[in-house]
């Protein structure tokens, strides 16, 4: 399996681009970052961090959901502007 080695990490903030990922990111030398998620706004918000640090992010929009369409809507809009 292609996650047997891979560790969990903490989500505690609606970004997940905390400290800790963003260290293992640059262990990895993971680029580009490919983001799904169960909360569009979440996505959208760590989207917005790693492409503020100069990071290449890419988002599955078809692996994103929010509790309200237009949440949904808003947020993949809102990184497809973003996005360079």
């Amino acid at each position: 399996m292609l996650l047997d080695d891979a560790s969990a990490l903490e989500k505690t903030a609606f970004s997940a681009a905390a400290r800790r990922l963003r260290r293992r990111l640059r262990e990895l030398d993971a680029a580009p970052v490919i983001l799904t998620g169960v909360e569009a706004t979440c996505v959208l918000l760590t989207a917005l961090d790693l492409l503020g640090r100069g990071v290449h992010v890419s988002i599955v929009a078809d692996a994103v959901c929010s509790r309200r369409a237009a949440s949904m809507d808003l947020g993949l809009a809102q990184a497809r502007q973003r996005a360079p």
